[in-house]
């Protein structure tokens, strides 16, 4: 079996949290440009985060209660076009978090796709939601994320090279 190439990456404060107002400290500023500085020199161009991390820094905020989608969709996944080549992986197993676009620009970072991964519980009309606001997303798991089937599913995607380039295959 291919698998993927991980880079686990993180910046935390001493009682492990990995994102709040410790991050605009002073003392944090060193920390901070040594984080990008690893992401540079790997050339990562796809991040994941979790439902909190998506809620709190990344997303526009939760979805809240949806329209009725007009029509039956499948529990497939969907990728939507893309005109960048920098991904924001979000795990989100019930489909909770809110979007205006499929692109976040935020952190000094480059403009970034971004793939929801959910489960099979998620509703329909959330996938229309997500659908409608072109924002790309992936099944791994029925219940809960299953992250052999993710990095499976992702690595069928994305081609990574160590210092090298991701790219939608």
């Amino acid at each position: 079996m291919e698998r993927p190439y991980v880079i686990c990456h993180m910046l935390t404060s001493l009682d492990g949290k990995i994102d709040g107002s410790f991050f605009s400290a002073p003392e944090c500023a060193p920390a901070s440009a040594e984080y990008g500085n690893i992401r540079k020199f790997y050339g990562c161009q796809a991040t994941l985060y979790g439902t909190t991390t998506m809620k709190g820094s990344y997303s526009d905020g939760l979805a809240g209660e949806l329209p009725k989608a007009s029509s039956y969709i499948l529990k497939e996944d969907s990728i939507a076009s893309s005109d960048v080549d920098q991904y924001i992986v979000s795990i989100d197993p019930e489909g909770i978090l809110g979007w205006d676009s499929g692109y976040i620009e935020k952190k000094g970072r480059p403009r970034a796709h971004v793939i929801e991964v959910l489960t099979e519980k998620v509703s329909e009309d959330y996938l229309a939601y997500l659908r409608e606001r072109q924002v790309s997303y992936l099944f791994a798991g029925t219940g809960q994320i299953d992250c052999g089937q993710l990095l499976q599913i992702l690595n069928g995607l994305i081609s990574f090279r160590p210092r090298g380039l991701w790219r939608l295959r």
